[in-house]
């Protein structure tokens, strides 16, 4: 199986269910929502998304809807 990392500024709350969707969320890239979600339904790639946010408390792996998610700590 092939690997593939995506970096991007991918919403937390799309990754984990801790992460709760605020009322007034709004994100500059909504085609990555899309994104996540069609590569749902695929299987011939393993997918890592690779996302750096400044709200990230501390590093996290999760393994989700077919896909990984490492969210991870800037570097500030």
């Amino acid at each position: 199986m092939k690997r593939v990392a995506i970096v991007s500024n991918l919403p937390m709350w799309e990754a984990s269910v801790p992460y709760e969707k605020p009322a007034s969320a709004g994100h500059y890239a909504v085609w990555l929502s899309a994104v996540c979600k069609v590569l749902e339904k695929q299987q011939e790639y393993d997918i890592h998304w690779l996302v750096l946010d400044k709200k990230i408390k501390e590093r996290q792996t999760i393994e989700t809807r077919g896909q990984t998610f490492h969210l991870l700590l800037p570097v500030i």
